[in-house]
């Protein structure tokens, strides 16, 4: 049987990485500074720093990230057997969408949908992190 042999666009090819890559980092940096500058303007507008639970909410909202981001990789690795790399990638867009969604919602100033936000945020910070391998792995031919 003689073996195929396919052209390779290296120039989709080197921008569909790029591109990815570049996402998923900017995206992850995002998550983890997203509120180092704000914190002092939500503490207030909350009144955390009267009731001095302050310091405690902010270790809150920065865990929640990293928990999304982990339990995203750990559950994205489990779904791309069972639901395969597309549709993975396609729920990471929704997920990510709603997450931004959610995050906007800081704007009514309310810590469970910040809480919430940050959560669904990492969740698809860790999930596209862990499928862009696969995906790039598809993608570029043995």
């Amino acid at each position: 049987m003689p073996i195929k042999s396919f052209k390779v666009n290296h120039i989709y090819l080197v921008s569909f990485t790029f591109i990815f890559t570049f996402a998923t980092t900017v995206q992850s940096g995002f998550m983890l500074n997203e509120l180092s500058m704000v914190n002092f303007v939500v503490g207030s507008k909350l009144g955390w720093e009267e009731d001095g639970t302050a310091e405690v909410r902010y270790i809150l909202i920065i865990t929640t990230g990293f928990l999304g981001m982990a339990l995203g990789s750990a559950m994205a690795d489990k779904l791309i057997n069972w639901w395969g790399t597309r549709n993975i990638a396609h729920l990471v867009y929704l997920l990510n969408t709603f997450a931004i969604c959610s995050s906007l919602l800081k704007l009514v100033l309310n810590f469970t949908c910040i809480l919430f936000g940050r959560l669904f945020f990492g969740l698809a910070c860790g999930a596209l992190n862990t499928v862009l391998g696969k995906i790039l792995n598809d993608s570029i031919p043995n």
